[in-house]
């Protein structure tokens, strides 16, 4: 079973895909070609997942609590 890339990595997916940032409490859908995102930010968590929308196998997936590794979380501007 292939491995889904690491944090970093999925911050760079989402970046090139061009997904919004959403506010806090807020999610944000986005398709780029192929792929799907949905993002969801609360206070201090966010929770990220790339499929890919012709297999819906997922791409990456992401889970963190921004204060405890002290981000600013931000992937594009709308």
């Amino acid at each position: 079973m292939k491995s889904l890339p690491d944090r970093n990595a999925t911050v760079e997916l989402l970046k090139k895909m061009t997904v919004p940032s959403p506010t806090a409490g807020g999610t944000v859908t986005c398709q780029a070609g192929e792929r799907g995102a949905v993002v969801y930010q609360s206070n201090d968590h966010i929770i990220a997942s790339v499929s890919d929308l012709v297999t819906g196998s997922p791409k990456a997936f992401l889970d963190l609590r921004l204060a405890r590794i002290g981000i600013d979380f931000t992937l594009a501007r709308e």
